[in-house]
């Protein structure tokens, strides 16, 4: 497992919420939050691919919470499910830093999961006294606001 290689070193970079994603002429899109629970028989659109962590942290939770949605498509990108979503299709999951891009998406919080997908800057440690990974590291940890990069 990558976390526990005694060769790398592992900071955290960015951490970011998923949330529900609905069109602006949603039913919801006045709301600031939504429940698990309320997904239960909605349309929903998913992005379902090797390279998304978003799908499957947002099915694992609804699976765990025992909610059922309508699953009218599963999708291969991200753009597919924005642009689903904007026309009405149905309700998607991607992390806010994604959504808030798209003015044509309101993005509704979990308030009973807290979802996230996290970045992380990996070097080989004995490679980190390098003055270009040094330099990338610093610049990272500003970034990021100081996580220890």
């Amino acid at each position: 497992r990558t976390r526990d290689d005694p060769r790398l070193i592992i900071a955290p970079y960015a951490r970011h919420e998923v949330v529900v994603i609905v069109n602006r002429d949603h039913p919801w899109a006045d709301r600031s939050s939504v429940a698990l629970e309320e997904l239960a028989g909605q349309p929903m659109v998913l992005r379902i691919t090797d390279k998304s962590l978003t799908g499957p942290i947002f099915e694992a939770a609804l699976a765990e919470a025992g909610v059922k949605p309508k699953m009218i498509m599963k999708v291969d990108s991200r753009e597919t499910m924005r642009e689903a979503v904007a026309a009405g299709v149905g309700v998607g999951a991607i992390v806010d830093l994604e959504a808030r891009s798209d003015r044509r998406l309101r993005a509704l919080h979990l308030r009973d999961a807290d979802l996230a997908v996290s970045e992380s800057v990996v070097c080989l440690r004995q490679r980190s006294s390098l003055p270009a990974i040094r330099a990338f590291r610093r610049l990272a940890d500003e970034l990021a606001g100081g996580a220890g990069a």
